[in-house]
């Protein structure tokens, strides 16, 4: 639900449409409004098939969850959970002997630290993760590791962020558009990881470097575009700024007119 409301509010934020931020804060307070209503009606909705159960109650209680306690025994007992947990990496890090090298890549860390929450006769895999991608890198590759992650990342939401002010300054609404795109979803994954095993396996990991990379090369075409189109020889014709592809759509349709 989280990571869901950060996307829709970054999405609304960088819409060229002037209505959709304030139309965000409208759909969230009649959201919650209904969700409101429903925790105190008590209404639940059961799933076909034994599928999962809406409790407009459980939505709540988890929304609350990510920042205080919220009543609730099952929630606050994980909280506290990876909150212990990421509270011993720290420790065994930044202020122990795996300062430099962490306890290495291979070694399960929920069996190391004391975390595992299956035991060896389950069919469920065990654990390994501590549901955070920046504590499996710390715990893994210790301090250096970390700081070559927060280095890696930094640079690339700097550079993006600049990349998008730049196409909003030239009036390049399609490549603002991309850069929009890339940021929102490489922050919603990103937010998804610091509280579950998700950049760990394939089904988050995949998505997430596909869009480090295809944002990293969208940097280069758009520095090229722009370069190009404001040098000399291109300021002195008579050239507009458009977006593209829109010459070519433009060209298609003249030919279709004539």
């Amino acid at each position: 639900m989280l990571t869901f409301t950060i996307g829709c509010f970054m999405a609304s934020f960088f819409s060229p449409n002037r209505h959709a931020f304030r139309n965000f804060f409208v759909v969230v307070g009649v959201v919650v409004v209904i969700l409101g209503i429903g925790s105190a009606l008590n209404l639940r909705l059961a799933g076909q098939d034994e599928g999962r159960t809406f409790d407009a109650r459980q939505l709540m209680i988890n929304a609350t969850n990510v920042f205080s306690n919220s009543g609730s025994s099952r929630g606050d007992e994980t909280r506290e959970w990876r909150l212990n947990w990421w509270s011993d990496i720290i420790h065994y890090t930044l202020h122990g002997r795996y300062f430099w090298e962490g306890k290495g890549f291979g070694v399960n860390l929920a069996d190391a630290d004391g975390y595992q929450t299956f035991d060896d006769q389950s069919d469920v895999a065990p654990l390994r993760s501590p549901h955070n991608a920046h504590m499996t890198i710390l715990g893994r590759g210790g301090v250096p590791a970390l700081l070559m992650w927060i280095f890696a990342l930094g640079s690339w939401l700097v550079s993006v962020v600049r990349q998008l002010i730049e196409a909003r300054r030239v009036k390049d609404d399609w490549w603002a558009g991309v850069f929009a795109f890339l940021l929102t979803y490489w922050t919603i994954i990103l937010i998804s990881g610091s509280f579950d095993v998700a950049l760990e396996g394939p089904v988050l990991g995949i998505w997430f470097w596909t869009i480090h990379g295809i944002g990293m090369a969208a940097l280069i075409l758009h520095r090229h575009r722009v370069f190009t189109l404001q040098s000399p020889r291109a300021m002195s014709e008579p050239r507009q700024f458009t977006t593209w592809p829109a010459p070519a759509v433009a060209e298609r349709k003249n030919e279709r007119t004539r």
